[in-house]
């Protein structure tokens, strides 16, 4: 899908469907205020997605239609609108507590495989506050319910809202179990998916390909060489052509198992597409795949930072094993380059490394918040998050970081979910559980990212703070 804003003359159908909806406030208000009633794109509800006075009957009806948009058609639950379509609003500070992580992991918790695309904004309009969930129409579908949801009623008695195992979809203004029509038409999108990605199975990356040249003499125009990334004997060969003067394409299929033998073979073959640049060019799976084998990483200190900056920067994922790897002013300058940008989901993965760091870290984070959004009357709720963090600290810096007491738990491959508590007093079988968790990732098992952020955090969180003092003389605070 095009990530371009939508025209102007966008209905809330194609408005739904899009990715950067969100981005066009003025045009989406506009769309969203004009709906006369719900719709098979759009659901109201009057109370905030959630926080203390959001009761369970209302999260398992916003799972369940957060589930059947992405399933169908996609759409947009607006908060703070009544079920007569009066606008009227919600408290300020329940739009203020509310994290999109929160939302996402309630989401993800009940279904299988989880939505990718959650994007979530809070509005003031005419002096009243709102928020809106966009949920685009999943490429991940099915997604298919993994619990049972219930909700007592007047008289105490239990009524399922959300079926075990189960398949829902958007009929006109409900959610509701798919039909056997919306069943064929889900599976044949999902047939049809997997078909065009078994037939996309060369990916054309433009590379300059050196040419063969004779002892003394010019480059052979049509010459060929041939480039081997493995010592496997049994990897495919992949050759580089390219005529004098001409444009070349480097036909890259996909990687071979057998170049997973050795790991620094995967690092070296991205940094050759990088053609100098300093960008992991494999994507976030193959960054999980090489996550899993950490240890085995030699490379020079300017890929190393690279890993760093994929892991905390591009892909939002484990990268604690490369920041106690780093040069302090590799590590320092990723940290500067996230504060400068202020992204969701960097900034997020900053707080927990600041909270590890320390107080003079978090101090340093807090106020480079401040400039950027102190002035700001709609704050983004991270900012809110680390205030709560830095307001209600834990005696461990890790379950800081965690936003935990110690009572939540983290799935891991195979269906256990051991407790934070379990998993730090056991500190010694973290690194395992995290290289099994990154080579779940890897094979497909993406609900499982937040289980290896969160591993990773258990297992090097404690390493990290034994570099304060280095990063803090590079932001500048020591005293």
């Amino acid at each position: 899908m095009s990530s371009q804003h939508p025209p102007r003359t966008a209905s809330l159908e194609a408005l739904a469907r899009g990715k950067a909806t969100l981005e066009d406030r003025e045009l989406l208000t506009d769309r969203l205020r004009a709906a006369a009633k719900e719709s098979k794109h759009l659901e109201w509800k009057s109370h905030p997605p959630i926080g203390p006075s959001v009761t369970q009957r209302s999260k398992c009806r916003m799972v369940k239609a957060a589930l059947a948009f992405a399933n169908w058609e996609g759409g947009f639950i607006i908060f703070g609108v009544d079920p007569g379509g009066n606008w009227v609003g919600l408290n300020r500070a329940e739009i203020s507590s509310v994290d999109p992580a929160a939302i996402s992991e309630l989401i993800n918790g009940c279904i299988f495989p989880e939505i990718p695309d959650l994007n979530y904004v809070d509005f003031e309009l005419e002096g009243k506050h709102f928020a809106v969930l966009h949920i685009p129409p999943s490429l991940s579908a099915p997604h298919i319910t993994t619990k049972q949801l219930v909700e007592k009623d007047a008289d105490g008695r239990i009524k399922v809202v959300v079926e075990k195992h189960a398949l829902y979809c958007r009929q006109e203004a409900k959610s509701d179990l798919a039909t056997p029509q919306q069943h064929h038409q889900i599976l044949s999108r999902h047939s049809e998916r997997l078909r065009s990605e078994l037939l996309r199975r060369i990916r054309e990356v433009p590379v300059p390909v050196p040419l063969v040249r004779k002892s003394g003499s010019q480059p052979s125009g049509g010459a060929i060489t041939f480039a081997r990334l493995t010592n496997d004997p049994d990897a495919s060969a992949v050759r580089l052509s390219r005529e004098e003067g001409a444009s070349g394409t480097f036909l890259h299929e996909e990687l071979s198992d057998g170049l997973f033998d050795e790991i620094n073979n995967v690092v070296e073959a991205s940094s050759l597409l990088a053609k100098g640049r300093p960008v992991f060019c494999l994507g976030e799976a193959i960054y999980y795949r090489v996550y899993a084998e950490r240890q085995h990483v030699i490379q020079p200190q300017s890929t190393i930072a690279v890993l760093g900056n994929a892991g905390l920067h591009d892909f939002y994922a484990p990268s604690l094993y490369w920041l106690l790897k780093m040069d302090t002013s590799d590590a320092a300058a990723a940290m500067k380059r996230i504060v400068a940008e202020m992204g969701n989901l960097q900034i997020r993965a900053l707080m927990k490394v600041a909270t590890l760091l320390g107080p003079r870290v978090s101090d340093w984070l807090w106020h480079a918040m401040m400039q950027h959004w102190g002035n700001h009357s709609q704050k983004p709720d991270y900012v809110w998050a680390f205030e709560a963090m830095r307001d209600k600290p834990s005696s461990d810096p890790r379950l800081t970081a965690l936003r935990s007491t110690g009572k939540t738990s983290v799935g891991l491959p195979g269906g256990t979910s051991p407790t934070y508590a379990t998993l730090l007093s056991d500190l010694a079988q973290a690194p395992g559980l995290l290289t099994k968790t990154c080579m779940a990732v890897y094979e497909g098992q993406k609900q499982l990212r937040h289980s290896a952020r969160c591993l990773d955090l258990i297992a090097y969180g404690a390493e990290v703070e034994t570099r304060a003092a280095a990063i803090e003389a590079e932001l500048g605070l020591s005293s």
